[in-house]
């Protein structure tokens, strides 16, 4: 398993990450924010593509392009992840 970091960041637009994967491979992502405080959703924008689990374990479903979004505890986006499922 493929274990990837994401950091809380203030402009989340400036900042891309992008993570490749072939169907029903895995990964881990991680929220940090230098303080081991860090709570977020994660959400995945295409489920048909990858799915994302509440700890961070992402499942690639399908071929395609898709974004998982952390957000905090007010909605607010504060990191986002490409992901691209390969068949």
């Amino acid at each position: 398993m493929l274990n990837l970091f994401i950091f809380w960041w203030f402009k989340t637009d400036d900042y891309r990450l992008a993570v490749d994967l072939k169907v029903d491979k895995i990964c881990r992502l991680t929220l940090d924010d230098y303080t081991n405080t860090a709570t977020a959703t994660l959400t995945s924008m295409d489920p048909s593509v990858a799915t994302v689990s509440s700890s961070g374990k992402v499942k690639a479903a399908g071929a395609g392009l898709t974004v998982i979004t952390a957000s905090d505890v007010d909605g607010k986006k504060v990191g986002q992840v490409y992901v691209r499922v390969r068949a």
